[in-house]
């Protein structure tokens, strides 16, 4: 993923509450646990890029996505190789 590489990321989610309607269930991803700027519409995505282009990553969103591995990692289930 390109955040493991330094890039910021941004989700654009202006449909993603219909979505959750439509497929019954929440986004396993949240506003409060996102590891990047959340926008909600194309003028906060443009400002978000424009913001977010020649910027460092922040500690938060760095810490988030470290938590959010760690915690995804230690529930996944081996799948044994059989050959």
């Amino acid at each position: 993923m390109a955040f493991t590489g330094g890039t910021n990321v941004i989700f654009y989610w202006e449909d993603k509450a219909r979505c959750e309607a439509e497929y019954g269930a929440p986004n396993i991803l949240q506003e409060n646990i996102a590891f990047g700027d959340v926008t909600y519409s194309f003028q906060e995505l443009d400002q978000a890029i424009r913001h977010n282009f020649d910027s460092r990553q922040k500690e938060h969103y760095m810490k988030q996505f470290s938590h959010l591995v760690k915690c995804t990692t230690a529930i996944t289930p081996a799948i044994p190789l059989t050959i």
